[in-house]
């Protein structure tokens, strides 16, 4: 089944790049999901790092958050650590989640929720159908404000159907001069196939409002081959075998909705002789 493997993380710097150390036990094939952060009074892009993909970018007021995803090959596996930059020096973080034995992937459908300096609440995502049972959910929330004190603590994620146990693996709160930050990840392995309901995660600020973002990813696991009676044998010479790149969904709530289309990969695999055997993926 589907596994989170490691995490890494930075705190908040007034910088132009933050750089993430890799996480540990990082193989190939590995999914990496890249959470990054910005406050400011009006925030700017984190440009997409070559051969990752962005999922969605959400600004609100003075906080904006960036999710990106790759799968890791080996040039991943061998670097220390990973950079995520921007043109212009402003408070910011980063963190990476590794996730093992993932799924394939034909599309990726991502959308996201908000709150506009509200000092408590509830942020809620709308409901994803996985594909498959044994998958992982995430819940990626941030927020901040320029020239206010206090930060945000995000708590209580939670999905309304068929609630898993949620792990925090990482929040990050900062409050400076001039202003505040909080970068907060849940993550959870969710047996059903059922439909999750609605996501939710609370916020306090502790003080005057802040803005808010949240976004609710579900990473389907790999499906086991399902293998065809040795009756059904063919002989054939060199066929195409489908190599699976992972599935990955994301839902949060309206307004906007992203498709994204990964290319199908194909591969042929040597055989000791020419007789195949049929499998179903």
């Amino acid at each position: 089944m589907a596994t989170v493997l490691a995490t890494a993380s930075t705190t908040y710097a007034a910088t132009t790049s933050v750089t993430v150390t890799k996480p540990a036990g990082l193989s190939v094939g590995d999914l990496m999901v890249a959470q990054c952060s910005v406050v400011a009074n009006t925030p700017s892009n984190f440009s997409t790092p070559a051969g990752w993909t962005s999922l969605s970018t959400v600004t609100v007021g003075e906080a904006r958050q960036t999710v990106f995803y790759k799968i890791a090959d080996a040039g991943d596996v061998a670097a220390g650590n990973f950079s995520f930059a921007a043109g212009v020096s402003e408070q910011r973080a980063a963190g990476i989640i590794a996730i093992s034995d993932i799924s394939l992937v034909t599309t990726i459908t991502e959308t996201n929720t908000s709150a506009l300096d509200s000092g408590s609440g509830t942020l809620t995502m709308s409901t994803q159908s996985p594909l498959r049972s044994d998958s992982v959910v995430l819940i990626l929330a941030s927020g901040g404000e320029q020239n206010v004190a206090p930060n945000y603590v995000f708590s209580s994620p939670a999905l309304a159907t068929d609630n898993p146990t949620w792990t925090g693996e990482w929040q990050l709160n900062d409050v400076s001069a001039g202003h505040s930050g909080t970068m907060y990840l849940a993550s959870a392995e969710r047996s059903a196939a059922t439909a999750t309901g609605n996501a939710t995660v609370a916020y306090a600020s502790g003080g005057g409002g802040t803005d808010a973002i949240a976004h609710f990813i579900v990473i389907n696991d790999k499906a086991a081959a399902s293998h065809t009676p040795d009756s059904n044998i063919i002989t054939t010479t060199v066929p195409p075998i489908l190599v699976n790149p992972p599935y990955i969904t994301g839902v949060n709530s309206s307004p906007a909705v992203t498709t994204k289309d990964l290319p199908t990969q194909w591969t042929n695999e040597a055989k000791p002789s020419t007789t195949w055997v049929n499998e179903q993926k």
